[in-house]
């Protein structure tokens, strides 16, 4: 089966909207993309905090391809909601732009290295200076999708 980038958005999207149903006891229908948690769905401040730790617990595998701000300036923040999370980058240059830029530490992959996800194998292969000196991209086995950035 082979997906699209969209499909993989929208998978994301739905396990969040399933966690947050799930979290407010409520029908996934009733959620949109333009839902207002706290407006349209009376959710409270432990609301939000219970939905926080159920998505700590379901993403804890974060891939930065490249440490430029217009990729990864979300980092921060994605590090925050899930803080146990293992965050990869590239060896050398990524592990230090990451820590460099935003105080967090990331795991090293090289060239050739893979990652089992469960069904899916990632397999990550470097590409330095063909836009920047971090410059990765990763393959998932399964889907047939190579994430790339900028080059």
């Amino acid at each position: 089966m082979e997906l699209k980038t969209a499909e993989v958005t929208g998978m994301i999207y739905e396990t969040v909207r399933e966690l947050l149903a799930h979290q407010l006891e409520i029908d996934p229908a009733q959620i949109g993309p333009q839902t207002d948690i706290l407006e349209d769905l009376g959710a409270d401040s432990l609301d939000i905090v219970e939905l926080v730790m159920a998505i700590e617990e379901e993403f804890d595998i974060v891939i930065t391809n490249h440490v430029e701000m217009d990729h990864s300036g979300s980092l921060p923040a994605i590090h925050k909601v899930a803080p146990n999370a293992t965050i990869y980058a590239s060896a050398g240059a990524g592990v230090n732009e990451v820590r460099a830029h935003f105080g967090i530490e990331a795991t090293p992959v090289k060239s050739g290295e893979t990652l089992n996800i469960g069904e899916r194998t990632l397999t990550f292969v470097t590409t330095p200076m063909v836009h920047w000196p971090d410059n990765m991209v990763t393959y998932s086995d399964v889907d047939k999708i190579l994430f790339s950035n900028d080059a």
